[in-house]
């Protein structure tokens, strides 16, 4: 398990199964409704079925997972309503960082800027055969860094 230089690794086993769950349901690696499984999770983990409750337990405290007694741990639903709430925020967020990017911008990052938006603009969204172009992947063109790095 690899962690971000300056971050201290998880002390316990318990905390290490929680950052790798936690991690994959944030990033979409747990679908929701998905029952998640005592036995597959202490082979994978090597661990012990309690330090993997502990860890199910204390996502299902935080709202990422639902306990069922006698049925186990599944990955909470998204209801049309959380995702307009997630959506509404990220919109917020997002504003607020390009608000403050183009406050604090210099020139060399204006020019970046419009470098990557030309780029994009001439390159089609979906490649012939109808698959999404890997220019408009999940990883925008990095620019040079200034001032939105630093945000």
């Amino acid at each position: 398990m690899g962690y971000a230089k300056g971050v201290a690794a998880p002390a316990t086993r318990t905390e290490q199964v929680y950052e790798v769950i936690r991690s994959e349901l944030l990033n979409g690696g747990l679908r929701p409704g998905q029952k998640l499984k005592m036995v597959e999770l202490t082979e994978r983990f090597g661990v012990s079925q309690s330090v993997i409750r502990e860890a199910l337990t204390r996502l299902t405290e935080q709202g990422l997972l639902v306990a069922t007694p006698q049925r186990g741990f599944r990955v909470r639903d998204l209801s049309i309503e959380d995702i307009a709430q997630l959506t509404e925020t990220r919109i917020q967020i997002e504003a607020l960082a390009l608000r403050l990017a183009v406050e604090r911008g210099d020139l060399q990052w204006e020019t970046g800027v419009l470098a990557a938006h030309h780029r994009l603009e001439r390159t089609p969204v979906t490649s012939d055969d109808g698959t999404v172009s890997e220019d408009w992947s999940l990883s925008p063109p990095r620019l040079p860094s200034g001032p939105a790095d630093r945000l």
